[in-house]
């Protein structure tokens, strides 16, 4: 995991402002294009996370994963209180 975070910070250009955590699918929309996450570290599930960078896009490949498989979510912290979310693996 340490690895997939690496390239990650090495796309965004800051180290500092990336978080990413393991989590168990608990619901996909195929619709709307998100789903519902539960960090295996017993953290606040991520309810609606978005399953691409264009949240109100309709067009492009997007991976569905299937519910009780596990993703990584990366989490881009622009400070303290402001986060959202998006996933890399499945």
């Amino acid at each position: 995991m340490s690895r997939i975070k690496n390239l990650i910070q090495e796309m965004s250009g800051d180290p500092a402002a990336l978080c990413s955590q393991i989590c168990l699918v608990e619901r996909v929309d195929k619709e709307n294009r998100t789903a519902d996450l539960q960090p295996i570290d017993g953290n606040a599930p991520l309810l609606d996370s978005n399953l691409q960078a264009d949240q109100g896009g309709t067009k492009g490949v997007v991976l569905m994963p299937r519910v009780g498989s596990y993703v990584v979510a990366v989490r881009r912290v622009r400070d303290k209180l402001d986060f959202g979310w998006s996933k890399v693996g499945f």
